[in-house]
């Protein structure tokens, strides 16, 4: 029987540890009830919103105003193109946002709003480095960087995921 459904975040400054975990949930954020068991969430590089999906459609938060901005939830489908029913997303310091599903993954260019033709792509060949395909000059492409600073953020991204999820206790 479940007792208890923990719906965590953490907040960090670059790399620095802020504050949390805190409900995510909880009061303080003032988040809709259909927002509980989200797919993902990420603060978006152009306008520093945070965003929120879940199934098929999308939030747009204002953490000043502890709200929902006014006409969301909206399509994820017109509004970020990228698949319904997400399993993760994370800003990347390339300026781009990355959203994953299945096995795939899209990259976002936040400043031309458009997810480039070559997307979708597989996440194995170009985060973990799989295959020569996903590697430049012996550093994991598209990213420019080497395993051990994708890694750490991977596992930020797995959190995300992990975050959303009951722990049964």
């Amino acid at each position: 029987m479940l007792d208890h459904c923990f719906f965590r975040y953490w907040e960090f400054k670059g790399r620095r540890f802020v504050q949390g975990p805190k409900e995510i949930t909880g009061a303080e954020l003032n988040l809709p009830k259909e927002l509980e068991n989200m797919d993902a969430a990420l603060i978006w590089g152009l306008n520093g919103r945070v965003y929120f999906f879940k199934g098929d459609k999308y939030w747009r938060y204002n953490d000043k105003t502890k709200s929902v901005d006014w006409g969301y939830p909206r399509s994820i489908a017109n509004g970020w193109r990228v698949p319904n029913n997400l399993n993760a997303a994370l800003k990347w310091k390339n300026g781009k946002s990355y959203f994953f599903k299945g096995y795939e993954y899209y990259g976002y260019d936040d400043y031309t709003n458009s997810v480039p033709a070559k997307y979708p792509l597989k996440i194995s060949t170009y985060w973990m480095g799989c295959s020569s395909d996903g590697l430049v000059n012996g550093k994991i492409s598209p990213l420019g960087n080497s395993a051990h600073s994708v890694l750490p953020n991977l596992l930020a991204m797995i959190l995300i995921k992990a975050f959303v999820k009951c722990f049964f206790l």
